[in-house]
């Protein structure tokens, strides 16, 4: 009696497993891509009051180019730090390849992002230099001989540029919508890197030390960390948020509505969750507006699309119900924590 083959869906399912594992999507999908998200459907409400929106096809190309360099971005880094994370008892799904097949694989992912750069951007030379500067300085940023995480302020400067400035000035440049609130939006995805990396070193602190990984944090200590967060990052950023808005207004008139409705939800939330009171203002963690750039904020413009004047009401139903499913994700950490489980 012969015995038949194993299940396809097992087997993808296993390589699926292994390519999340690999990416860290879970860490950026959530976390970087929301804002993006965010900025994308500015650019589509803007047209309101402009002109045609963009092509889909183009902005589904620049989406999916944004994602391979989210990714690319994490892969390398765990390339990098396969050894520094052993010593630190980190995991690394890196370290179950060997050299030659990581190598192979970073390869293979910068040219299919290069490929598809060059396919759409071929004629614009500004938007091949700003992919070439994002793909650089998330590889300065982890791999040697620069490894620019271990020279102090430029490695959080640098980590910023690749995962949040440059990445927004790539949405404006490539779509041509500059305008006063796209400057803003570029210096506030900035300021909030800089918040997040410097977060990211505090929580890593012990980690370091004991793979002696040299860092801001590990070479300013923890107090001084927690004063940049709390007395420069912090308050720069909610001003520059503020701005955004107000000058977004114009163009947008129902984000007038925005920031009461963020703090009437957060308003709820923290009274069922008093413990976390302190945190939504603690600008040396990743607490303070999570909520409003990872959900609230994709989530309010997704809606605002949906019902926009120049979109097709199928087409903007079915963005935002796709943005919705995109955050499951986050909204159910959210409902977690609300729910106290572990």
């Amino acid at each position: 009696m012969t015995t038949s083959p194993p299940p396809r869906a097992n087997g993808l399912g296993r390589f699926i497993r292994q390519i999340q594992a690999l990416t860290r999507w879970k860490e950026w999908a959530t976390s970087k891509l929301p804002f993006l998200i965010s900025c994308l459907l500015i650019t589509q409400l803007q047209a309101d009051s402009r002109e045609e929106p963009a092509d889909p096809l183009a902005i589904a190309l620049l989406f999916l180019q944004l994602c391979l360099l989210a990714a690319y971005g994490y892969m390398v880094n765990s390339f990098y730090d396969v050894r520094s994370d052993g010593a630190a008892g980190k995991p690394n799904a890196f370290s179950h390849l060997r050299v030659g097949e990581g190598r192979t694989l970073l390869g293979c992912w910068l040219g299919a992002a290069a490929s598809l750069g060059i396919l759409q951007f071929a004629s614009d030379g500004a938007v091949l230099l700003l992919l070439l500067a994002c793909y650089g300085s998330s590889t300065a940023y982890s791999a040697p001989p620069l490894r620019l995480k271990e020279r102090g302020a430029l490695g959080l400067i640098t980590a910023s540029a690749a995962q949040r400035f440059l990445p927004v000035i790539l949405i404006f440049q490539a779509l041509g919508t500059w305008s006063p609130a796209a400057l803003l939006l570029c210096l506030l995805n900035g300021l909030v890197g800089l918040r997040y990396i410097l977060a990211h070193q505090i929580d890593d602190y012990q980690a370091d030390l004991r793979s002696s990984t040299e860092t801001l944090a590990t070479s300013q200590g923890l107090a001084s960390m927690r004063r940049l967060g709390r007395f420069l990052l912090f308050p720069l950023e909610t001003l520059t948020l503020l701005i955004a808005l107000l000058i977004l207004q114009r163009d947008i008139p129902m984000l007038a509505w925005f920031l009461p409705a963020y703090l009437a939800i957060l308003a709820g939330y923290l009274l069922l969750l008093p413990s976390h009171r302190l945190r939504v203002i603690d600008g040396s963690s990743y607490a303070p507006f999570s909520g409003l750039y990872n959900i609230f904020m994709p989530l309010y413009l997704a809606v605002l699309f949906a019902f926009s004047n120049h979109v097709d009401a199928v087409a903007g139903v079915t963005v935002a119900v796709c943005i919705a499913l995109w955050l499951i994700p986050e909204v159910q950490e959210k409902v977690r924590i609300l729910s106290g489980a572990p």
